[in-house]
């Protein structure tokens, strides 16, 4: 028989798969056969359970009844040590416990540590056009030196002191102006603070000096330029002279946690109250000038930054570089706001007085302006400062926990003092005048033991309250109009643990004690603030909105296809009273408005007008109405042209007046009617800047601030022509801008 060859390699190439799956299959049904047998023979787990618990138990039994057999006494001495060890009968410790006779104290650090400067959590935010009180001063280009004052001599000054229609105040009443300016850190404004226009004010430094100043003419007054040494020989029948600085601003008001940085300070200390701290001397520190210990609870003004942004909030570009944060240099700019306004500044609302004195370095004043409440009264909005105020009121505490103002008399600071007094019936006192003349904090009384806390260990003195809040203000009056502006501020004070030299104090750390100023983290104040624009163009035909009533100027020019008649108002700095000759001007620093005006289209929307204009000469108390010298009719010669508009170009316009032509049908006839019909303007202008800026007479029309500013520069005018004062003695005139 031939034998039988398999080709394995051929086979499982072509039947290797159904090869696979039979044996994988036999091997399953032969596992589960094997499983069945073992289920049916391997008896009950009960069963199984059973017996080996049987099984524990018998080895537990045997185990306890164990007994030594002969020879288990041989053992080592070591194993029946052990054996009797194990069989001897367990105790209670706690039957045996006695009372501990020593407790070993816990180790702490009793080290003072820097307390964490709180950041302010609420901000308001405006800006403003302000046409402050200035004093004509000479400064010399190349010190910064202020050299002279000009005074006037007449009828008129005898009751200075800012009265109503007076000169003032009088010189004698100063007590010593050079004095005065000797507390600003010797008068000295820096060699490089640029000039104003002729006659007019410096936008961003100290106001100008030149033709302007010259006295009006008819007046019995007399202007005299008095070196500041011999200020002290004048004597009432002089009056400094004053004239307006127009000066673009932002101020910031905000609300900061007084009571939480309090308590921080006495955690940090290792105080027992709220009045330790307050009252607390630094001895370790550097003595003021008056030989004074610092005060180690003091708040040492704000560190300010400002940004420029778009209205989207985003920095913008200057030659494709986004802006960045920059420092304000309060020195630079706002101490030459506070010289030549003479130190004077706006009172403060009644209302605040009970939390001034907690807020004194943390707040800068207001400037005082010509005309009375035209700042903003951001503080009073604060929620926090509302809440606080009324738990002062509710609680009626006079005995504040309020720290003193640090500064020396002779040292420059834009916050620490530099507000106007103001009390308040039932209040807590009056905030301490002028600039920087608060005492420093009291040396420690002889004999005190504990430097850290003149009350004792136990606070003998009423603790008092502790406002949840205070204030804080600055003012920024380096802006510029049209331009949008973001500020992050901080908080400084002084470091309780510094030291002149760290290594020798020994109740913290020497890391502690290097630092002279302690900082809060930098935050950014939410809201954005845009300096107004100097110049406003409305889609406005005034003549319209009055009718035939209207007798204001240009009544008489008239809109066509080809020319849209325009309101324009303008903040104006000061005029020219030559055009061609721009070395001789006159300060102005208020609205103007030219209440029609025609423009083509196609054309820049700017021309010359012919207004009134209010002026306030250095030789009257008031403002007059500016007189045209070669203008001969008496009834326009207070009428000046002054320049309206800019190099903004009108694009187009439509609306108005308008006629069209309908078709009518009677019976068979056939006709066509003119109608006349008036639409809402629309104007479209293009900014020099390359916007595009569209105007709707209705909306315009409606515009309230433009009504507003509207009737208030008509009433001056008013009372100017009938010889009413306008300046210094009540309301804004204007408003806010």
């Amino acid at each position: 028989m031939k034998k039988l060859k398999i080709d394995w390699k051929q086979m499982f190439l072509e039947k290797g798969e159904k090869i696979g799956l039979g044996v994988a299959l036999a091997l399953t049904i032969l596992f589960f056969l094997l499983g069945q047998i073992w289920g049916w023979t391997s008896g009950s787990p009960g069963s199984n359970a059973e017996a080996l618990q049987t099984l524990a138990t018998t080895v537990s039994n045997r185990q306890r009844q164990a007994k030594l057999e002969k020879g288990d006494a041989d053992y080592p001495p070591e194993m029946q040590k052990a054996g009797d060890f194990v069989a001897l009968k367990p105790v209670n410790p706690d039957e045996y416990r006695t009372a501990m006779m020593f407790d070993t104290p816990r180790q702490t650090d009793t080290k003072r540590r820097n307390p964490t400067i709180m950041a302010p959590d609420e901000f308001l935010v405006k800006s403003v056009l302000t046409q402050l009180r200035s004093y004509d001063l000479t400064v010399n280009k190349a010190t910064g030196k202020i050299e002279k004052v000009t005074v006037v001599e007449g009828a008129d000054t005898g009751m200075g002191g800012g009265a109503p229609g007076m000169l003032g105040p009088t010189v004698a009443s100063q007590n010593d102006y050079r004095k005065r300016l000797g507390s600003m850190g010797g008068s000295s404004l820096g060699p490089t603070t640029p000039e104003g226009p002729p006659g007019g004010m410096g936008r961003f430094g100290y106001p100008g000096y030149g033709p302007g100043m010259a006295p009006t003419a008819g007046t019995k007054n007399t202007i005299k330029s008095i070196p500041v040494d011999q200020l002290d020989k004048l004597g009432q029948s002089y009056a400094f002279a004053e004239k307006v600085w127009p000066l673009p601003m932002v101020i910031v008001a905000g609300s900061f946690p007084y009571k939480a940085q309090v308590e921080e300070f006495q955690r940090a200390l290792r105080l027992n109250s709220p009045r330790a701290v307050i009252n607390e001397v630094n001895q370790y520190g550097r003595r003021g000038k008056d030989g004074r210990y610092p005060a180690s609870f003091q708040f040492r003004g704000l560190e300010v930054e400002r940004i420029e942004v778009g209205p989207d909030g985003k920095p913008v570009k200057r030659l494709g570089k986004e802006t960045t944060w920059t420092p304000i240099d309060f020195e630079r700019t706002y101490k030459p706001v506070v010289v030549f306004t003479g130190k004077r500044f706006e009172e403060e609302d009644p209302s605040l007085a009970d939390l001034m004195p907690i807020s004194a370095d943390l707040m800068m004043g207001l400037p005082m302006q010509f005309h009375q409440d035209r700042y903003p009264k951001l503080l009073t909005q604060l929620d926090t400062i509302k809440k606080t105020l009324k738990e002062i009121q509710e609680k009626a505490a006079k005995d504040l926990v309020a720290p003193k103002s640090p500064f020396d008399q002779e040292d420059f600071n834009a916050f620490g003092g530099n507000t106007r007094p103001t009390t308040s019936p039932g209040g807590t006192g009056t905030f301490p005048p002028g600039m920087g003349e608060g005492p420093s904090r009291p040396l420690t009384p002889p004999g005190m033991s504990d430097p850290y806390n003149p009350y004792g260990p136990q606070g003998q003195q009423s603790e008092g309250l502790v406002p949840d809040h205070c204030m804080l203000r600055f003012v920024d009056v380096s802006v510029e109009p049209g331009k949008t502006y973001k500020y992050r501020v901080r908080v400084k004070m002084n470091n309780p643990n510094y030291a002149v030299e760290p290594g020798k104090r020994s109740d913290t750390y020497p890391h502690f004690a290097r630092e002279e100023t302690l900082v809060s983290p930098p935050v950014e104040i939410p809201q954005l603030v845009s300096v107004p624009a100097e110049l406003h163009v409305y889609a406005v035909d005034q003549k319209e909105v009055e009718g035939r009533d209207y007798k204001g100027h240009n009544s008489s020019e008239q809109g066509n296809k080809q020319k849209v008649i325009l309101q324009i108002h303008r903040w104006l700095d000061a005029y020219y009273p030559n055009p061609n000759d721009r070395r001789n001007s006159r300060v102005v620093g208020s609205w103007s408005v030219a209440e029609r005006l025609g423009i083509y289209r196609g054309e820049y929307v700017q021309r010359m007008a012919k207004v009134e204009v209010p002026v306030k000469p250095l030789d009257q108390a008031d403002f007059i109405l500016a007189n045209d010298p070669a203008n001969r009719n008496p009834r326009e010669k207070h009428l000046i042209n002054v320049p309206f508009g800019d190099d903004s170009v009108l694009v187009d316009f439509e609306g108005g007046d308008m006629v069209y032509r309908k078709t009518i049908k009677i019976g068979e006839k056939t006709t066509t009617k003119n109608l006349a019909d008036k639409a809402a303007t629309e104007v479209l202008i293009l900014s020099p800047d390359g916007k595009l800026i569209a105007h709707n007479s209705v909306a315009d029309k409606e515009d309230s601030t433009r009504t507003q500013r509207l009737k208030n520069w008509r009433e001056q005018i008013k009372k100017l022509k009938e010889g009413k004062p306008s300046g210094g003695t009540g309301g804004s005139p204007f408003g806010q801008p």
